[in-house]
């Protein structure tokens, strides 16, 4: 993790002269859940709390996309779909990229789509990982021009990862995401927020945020941690007057693993001291 002198000042500014934070500001931030791709669990988010938009993740092979956005129309959410190469290594086919553009096109309501997020795998090589997103990019702006288009990185490299930013005119928002456990998040999603903020002009997202309250490899319970981070979390996300998409990704990653491998289990909605926590770091917005 790349942080080094940065980490250094931020935590200074943030706990000693308290200008880590811009001032909190009106700026509407809306909140949200990132869905599995079960997309009959809206309504269940619905009954969590009060949501403005929900997230999906998917490749070029799903065929929940058109499903997912109808039903976020109906329910008068904006929907915010993830798109991931199906190997993680390449990006899709034109043909494929302009057949996803057409489905987008067909979406009604409010929709952004986070495209082909920076991961090490799909950017071996900078100059070819940026130049297949703005060839992504410019089919999504001529074939669904309605939609709003984001370029994401991981909070816990995000100096690095930025430098394989496209260019501004290509994307509308620059997103970020961010698991881990209460700690980890407490420290790297502030951090990367501050960061990207003084690099960029652009409105900020955060399409996935995922808080561990138990891990597999170490058969730990960290519940009053998580429900703590989730207070500290939201209220320094609200300090940040450029952000406006925070969706937490709802989904419980220890179900059905094979032997050995480990993982985490992000869900807010299997506790209750963690959905007292989540609807209170809601209503203090």
């Amino acid at each position: 993790m790349r942080i080094g002198l940065w980490l250094v000042c931020f935590v200074f500014s943030f706990f000693f002269c308290g200008a880590a934070m811009p001032a909190p500001t009106t700026t509407t931030l809306s909140f949200g859940l990132s869905l599995s791709d079960r997309i009959d669990t809206i309504w269940k988010g619905e009954q969590l709390a009060t949501h403005g938009c929900y997230g999906l993740t998917i490749t070029d092979k799903d065929d929940t996309l058109l499903p997912f956005l109808r039903s976020c129309a109906k329910e008068g959410k904006t929907a915010v779909v993830t798109l991931r190469s199906q190997n993680d290594e390449t990006f899709p086919s034109l043909e494929k990229l302009h057949a996803l553009a057409n489905q987008f096109d067909q979406a009604q309501g409010d929709v952004y789509v986070n495209l082909y997020p920076y991961t090490p795998s799909l950017a071996k090589n900078r100059l070819v990982y940026q130049a297949n997103w703005a060839q992504a990019a410019a089919i999504f702006r001529q074939e669904a021009p309605s939609v709003q288009l984001i370029w994401s990185l991981p909070a816990e490299d995000v100096q690095y990862a930025f430098s394989f930013a496209p260019k501004e005119s290509d994307y509308d928002l620059l997103g970020v995401s961010c698991h881990g456990t209460p700690k980890e998040v407490s420290l790297q999603l502030p951090f990367a927020l501050q960061f990207l903020s003084l690099q960029s002009q652009k409105p900020l997202a955060v399409f996935s945020l995922g808080i561990s309250h138990y891990e597999t490899g170490t058969h730990c319970y960290t519940i009053e941690e998580a429900a703590k981070a989730l207070q500290t979390v939201y209220a320094s996300c609200r300090a940040i007057p450029s952000l406006r998409l925070l969706l937490y990704d709802n989904t419980d990653q220890t179900v059905a693993l094979p032997p050995g491998v480990t993982a985490s289990n992000y869900a807010i909605s299997s506790d209750e001291t963690l959905r007292r926590s989540y609807k209170q770091a809601l209503q203090t917005h």
